[in-house]
């Protein structure tokens, strides 16, 4: 069959945030970006956000593909229904794909491909397999239904994936643009900034590899799996420099989030982009200023002056503030590094984001209070810009999920797994001294804290 268009879809999700509004979803643009490429622009591709436009099945389109994560999951069967019943071929991915056989045993009727991991190499193998110029069996990372057999394909190996190949994101793929993204920004969060971008300086977490290598337990909660990799520092402001050629005007203020998990862990590649930056002629055009993820732990003097130097603010996974919850946990810190963190961000006076998840394992009464103080005591530092806080939900793929798993064995047949279930079973198990309800309000008295106007507003937060 002739494939003549490709719609990619990003879905609402459970406890959906205001702050979705904000991001652009990199990855389906990424692949839309390899399906251009790959057919000499031959076909229509298109990218449809529900956040900021409403979904309606393209009458040029065979192919839609969606993205799922275990939040969106039950929305993206909603949407999908409504595309097979449109007559088109569906394709799931995105993290919930990991449930990949399920799925395709469970929604014999709506889902008829499933890709799990990076998608922009098997999305364009799969195109090609339904125009008869490929098997199915030579499609990466692939599931798939031959009769009433479900195939799993080999995943692809994690080398022939380049960040580089697909930067930056064409948002011009998006039906919107990316304006209605700046405008949710400056809605929700600061009205002077006219603009934000998202980039990557890396990938992967280097206190899970070494974990790993140590064969001990990281964050339990955590669905992390890219590969170690840092960006060069070049690399990185070519793709800062085409947003802002394309996007913005001298003097604009502007936001760039990086959305690697780790940059804590990575203190040479900071001061090598710092130097880069010191060195660009251009970065001084516009007011910049830069968010990092770090852990409290990772953080020392050296690196705060390097944040301070970049117009940074800080987002710190705290997540709690119980040593033992912490210990329980696999954060592999304690309360101590985060006083230790906050008191050089008072000293170079550096923005703080803050995360903070109620019903951890071994959460009690007493620690959940003592989250309260700790958020109390750090928002009268007046160095947060946001507090982002949020009930726990266990995720597929996390070891969480397989210790609940392990003490609710008929989870591991279920597609669907909406977090009001696996809160309730999660807390039964493994957080007795505090009730979901003691939590949920936790979570709500330290959300409203946030000076800004836009906090996180989700009921759960995860890593």
């Amino acid at each position: 069959m002739k494939i003549r268009g490709i719609q990619l879809i990003n879905t609402f999700g459970f406890g959906r945030s205001v702050n979705e509004q904000i991001y652009a979803p990199i990855g389906l643009i990424r692949i839309g970006m390899a399906l251009k490429r790959a057919f000499s622009y031959e076909k229509d591709v298109s990218t449809t956000d529900e956040h900021h436009t409403e979904i309606s099945i393209s009458p040029d389109s065979n192919v839609v593909g969606f993205y799922a994560n275990t939040l969106t999951y039950p929305r993206v069967l909603e949407a999908a229904l409504k595309a097979k019943q449109a007559g088109k071929i569906v394709v799931l991915g995105g993290p919930h794909a990991i449930l990949r056989d399920l799925i395709l045993r469970n929604q014999k009727e709506v889902i008829d491909f499933v890709i799990e991991g990076k998608g922009e190499i098997p999305i364009v193998q799969l195109v090609e397999a339904l125009e008869g110029n490929r098997s199915f069996e030579n499609v990466y990372s692939l599931s798939w239904r031959r009769g009433n057999e479900i195939i799993n394909n080999p995943l692809m190996p994690v080398h022939l994936w380049d960040w580089e190949e697909y930067c930056p994101p064409d948002y011009e793929l998006l039906v919107t643009g990316i304006r209605p993204y700046h405008k949710a920004f400056a809605r929700i969060h600061r009205e002077e900034v006219g603009k934000i971008f998202h980039t990557f300086t890396h990938f992967g977490c280097r206190y899970k590899e070494a974990m790993k290598k140590r064969e001990r337990q990281s964050c339990i909660f955590c669905s992390l799996c890219d590969p170690l990799r840092v960006r060069k520092p070049m690399e990185i402001l070519a793709e800062i420099k085409y947003y802002l050629d394309r996007y913005a005007q001298k003097g604009d203020e502007v936001v760039i989030k990086d959305y690697g998990d780790d940059v804590g862990g990575r203190p040479r590649l900071v001061y090598k982009l710092l130097r880069a930056i010191e060195k660009c002629e251009w970065w001084n055009n516009y007011k910049i200023s830069l968010t990092f993820y770090c852990r409290s732990s990772e953080l020392t003097d050296p690196l705060a002056k390097a944040f301070q130097k970049l117009n940074a603010s800080l987002f710190f996974g705290f997540d709690s503030a119980d040593d033992e919850v912490l210990r329980k946990n696999g954060k592999g810190m304690k309360v101590k590094s985060h006083w230790r963190a906050i008191e050089l961000c008072q000293t170079y006076n550096i923005p703080i984001q803050a995360s903070l998840i109620a019903g951890l394992m071994g959460e009690t009464h007493e620690s959940l209070e003592a989250n309260l103080k700790f958020a109390k005591k750090l928002k009268a530092t007046g160095l947060v810009e946001r507090f982002n806080s949020g009930m726990l939900i266990v995720l597929p793929g996390t070891p969480a999920f397989e210790m609940l798993a392990e003490k609710e064995p008929g989870l591991r047949d279920r597609d669907i797994l909406t977090p009001d279930v696996t809160r309730a079973l999660w807390h039964k198990h493994f957080t007795k001294k505090a009730s979901v309800k003691d939590a949920e309000k936790c979570a709500r008295i330290i959300d409203k804290m946030s000076p800004l106007h836009g906090s996180m507003g989700r009921e759960e937060h995860n890593d």
